[in-house]
């Protein structure tokens, strides 16, 4: 219960430090993510994912082949990328990715606000979260099958738009 209980609050902080939204995608191997959030405005979304722009996002190419964090214009090959212009039309304009974890086990956070880039300390302080979150959700075959099914239904929550 304390595992789940940690994960839930530490997903609704990332919320209100994340004003624009963030993506959070965790442990990637060699498939899609264990457990994803999201909270983009929904039509950002649905633009990203009916027109399959994960294919052009330099800032997931960067967490996959990166560890540590960068801020998005930092990002030599988000300079000019379509994914970028068309995100800051929905208003995620600022933003950076966290990524922690091996290649074989990776977890990616990318978050977003529109007024301003995000300070060295907000990015340390979610980072550390997480790198939390990335060990709390590790070892599935650990978990008992309530509470993955409970992780799964905050996923789907967070992502549309439910409250953690």
């Amino acid at each position: 219960m304390e595992r789940q209980i940690a994960i839930k609050e530490t997903v609704t902080e990332l919320g209100r430090e994340c004003p624009s939204g963030y993506s959070a995608a965790f442990h990637f191997g060699f498939h899609s993510p264990d457990f994803l959030f999201q909270t983009y405005p929904p039509a950002w979304r649905d633009e990203y994912t009916d027109n399959s722009l994960v294919m052009f996002d330099p800032a997931l190419r960067w967490g996959m082949e990166n560890a540590g964090t960068i801020r998005w214009s930092e990002i030599p090959e988000a300079k000019d990328n379509v994914v970028m212009a068309r995100a800051a039309a929905h208003g995620v304009v600022y933003g950076f990715v966290c990524s922690v974890g091996e290649s074989n086990d990776r977890s990616i956070f990318n978050g977003s606000r529109a007024d301003r880039e995000f300070t060295d300390a907000e990015i340390a302080s979610i980072s550390d979260k997480i790198a939390k979150l990335h060990d709390l959700t590790t070892d599935l075959d650990a978990l008992s099958e309530q509470f993955e099914a409970e992780l799964r239904a905050l996923s789907i929550d967070v992502t549309h738009g439910g409250h953690a």
